[in-house]
C-alpha cells in the first residue's frame, strides 16, 4: 500500500511520541522532528508507510542512543494481556463457536498499537477490547476456519506486544505443529520481537522465528532468506495488523489479514470502515 498525504502527520506524531519515550530533552525532540520532516518531504508515493516509520525510528535510536524506546510499554502490555487472558479464555471455552471467538479476541488485541495511537491506558484498551469482542467481524471467518483445517503449513505474522498474548487463544484452536509464528527481527515501535514472544509464552506453544528486519510490516525484499523461504512454502499466511496489511500483496490468495481498521487511509484501501474488525480472506 502506497503512502498518502494523511499518512505524513501520523508518522510525524509517532516520531514525537517515540522521541518523548526515549528522552525528556525537548531540543532532541525538535531535532528528531526536523529529521522526520526532512524525510517525509522526500518520500516517494510508492513507499509504504511502515518503511518511512522505520527510518524515523532509526533516527531516534541514533540521536538518543536508546535502541528500544518502547521497551517499558512492551513489558507493561504483555503483562496487561496476561492479566486479562483468563477472562478471555473463559469466553472462548463458553462460546458456541470457540474458533470465531478466538478470532475476535485476536483481532481485538490489535487495538494495542502505539504506532497508530498513543498509550490510552489499560482501562481504555480493555474497554475497546471488550467492545470489539461484542461486535461483528467483517470478512469471512468460516472460510478462514476451513483454510486453517486444510492447510499443511501455516505462517503466522505476529504484530504487537500485548496483542501476541491474546493470539495464543487462536493458536490453541489450530494445529501448532504445522504453524510457524513470526516476530520482527529488531526493536521497532511496540512490535513484538523474539524476546517479547518468549515473555508472552508464544515459544511454549509453537515454533517462532524472526523476519530479519525491524520494519513495522513485512517487505519481503528486506526480510531474511530464512523468512522468505518459509513465506514461499506456506500455503496459508495469517497476517496480523495494519503494518502487515500495508506492506503485503493483497492479491496473494494465501494471505488472511486479521486487523482493526485504525485510520481512514486503511479504511479506503481495504474497503471497510474505520473501527471495523476485519478477517479478510479470499
Amino acid at each position: 500500500m502506497r503512502i498518502y498525504n494523511d499518512c505524513l502527520p501520523c508518522i510525524l506524531r509517532g516520531a514525537l511520541d517515540a522521541a518523548r519515550l526515549a528522552t525528556d530533552d525537548e531540543a532532541v525532540h525538535r531535532k528528531i522532528l526536523e529529521k522526520t520532516m526532512e524525510k517525509l518531504s522526500l518520500a516517494q508515493l510508492h513507499d509504504p508507510p511502515p518503511l518511512i516509520a522505520q527510518y524515523t525510528q532509526q533516527q531516534i535510536k541514533e540521536i538518543t542512543g536508546n535502541n528500544d524506546p518502547y521497551k517499558k510499554l512492551k513489558i507493561k502490555y504483555n503483562q496487561f494481556a496476561k492479566k486479562i487472558l483468563p477472562e478471555l479464555e473463559t469466553l472462548v471455552n463458553d462460546s458456541g463457536d470457540p474458533f470465531e471467538m478466538a478470532v475476535k479476541i485476536a483481532i481485538a488485541g490489535n487495538i494495542i498499537d502505539f504506532g497508530a495511537m498513543s498509550d490510552k491506558g489499560e482501562q481504555l484498551f480493555l474497554k475497546d477490547i471488550r467492545k470489539t469482542i461484542k461486535g461483528e467481524i467483517k470478512g469471512n471467518v468460516a472460510l478462514l476456519k476451513k483454510r486453517v483445517a486444510k492447510a499443511k503449513k501455516i505462517l503466522w505474522l505476529g504484530d504487537n506486544t500485548g496483542e501476541i498474548v491474546l493470539d495464543k487463544l487462536l493458536l490453541q484452536q489450530i494445529d501448532t505443529k504445522k504453524t510457524i509464528y513470526v516476530v520482527r527481527g529488531g526493536a521497532i515501535l511496540n512490535d513484538a520481537t523474539m524476546e517479547d514472544a518468549v515473555d508472552a509464552g508464544i515459544t511454549e506453544l509453537v515454533k517462532v522465528i524472526d523476519n530479519g528486519t525491524d520494519i513495522p510490516g513485512t517487505i519481503l525484499s528486506c526480510c531474511s532468506e530464512q523468512f522468505r523461504d518459509e513465506f514461499a512454502n506456506a500455503d496459508l499466511i495469517i497476517s496480523k495488523g495494519q503494518g502487515n496489511f500495508e506492506t503485503l500483496d493483497h492479491d496473494d490468495k494465501r494471505i488472511a489479514f486479521l486487523f482493526k481498521v485504525k485510520c481512514q487511509v486503511v479504511a479506503e484501501s481495504s474497503g471497510f470502515e474505520e473501527g471495523d474488525s476485519v478477517a479478510l480472506i479470499s
